[in-house]
């Protein structure tokens, strides 16, 4: 019926959006509206699937789920756009890897299975938001030191940063990077460091940077 279609296409707008708020609120390539695009993409598919092959074509060698397979293996090349490589690191897998579960999640709700889907999300967002924190305890736990900076013309300083980081010896745990107003960005950027001396030289040749200020850390 026209209402169960509209109830599945609900709840995958619902359950996407809790996981794509989760990517939306740190700033991630592919955010809120990517997260649900792509889960009711999957939801409609699988619901024209189960409408096609279960209904009005009636074999009973149908397969329900020939669609919805290819939504699986076809999502690859929009969790790559996600993807970035900068330098010797990779960012973007997890937003990757969460367009292809949402994916998945719309998968299960065009197909009714309403508490799977739900469950799902539930663990997903777990997942994106819980062992986010744990992370950040756990490297707070192994003496790392939380640098915070306001940087102009970030994307030439914040290398020039990272480059002054491993000068002085200092380990690079994290890198967070918030863009503001006028090509203004926060950077928040964890190290481990075994000498407090090598921290204040570091510190004192990234405030002479030009286009960085408020150069500030917390132990």
């Amino acid at each position: 019926m026209w209402y169960e279609t509209v109830l599945k296409l609900l709840m995958a707008v619902v359950l996407s959006g809790i996981i794509g708020f989760e990517r939306e609120n740190l700033n991630r390539p592919a955010g809120l509206r990517t997260h649900v695009l792509v889960c009711v993409g999957a939801a409609v598919v699988q619901i024209t699937s189960v409408e096609y092959y279960g209904g009005t074509a009636g074999a009973a060698s149908a397969d329900v789920f020939r669609l919805g397979a290819q939504v699986i293996s076809g999502i690859g090349f929009l969790g790559a756009g996600t993807i970035i490589k900068e330098g010797n690191s990779i960012k973007g897998l997890t937003t990757a890897a969460s367009l292809w579960t949402v994916a998945c999640i719309g998968l299960a709700v065009g197909a009714g299975l309403y508490k799977e889907a739900a469950f799902a999300a539930a663990f997903v967002f777990c997942v994106l938001k819980g062992l986010r924190i744990m992370e950040r305890l756990l490297l707070r736990s192994k003496k790392s030191i939380v640098i915070n900076l306001e940087i102009y013309n970030q994307s030439d300083k914040i290398m020039e940063l990272l480059r002054i980081t491993e000068k002085y010896g200092l380990s690079i745990l994290a890198l967070h990077v918030r863009n503001m107003k006028d090509s203004l960005a926060e950077v928040e950027l964890m190290v481990s460091c075994e000498h407090r001396e090598s921290l204040s030289e570091m510190l004192s040749e990234a405030a002479v940077l030009t286009g960085v200020r408020n150069v500030e850390y917390v132990d």
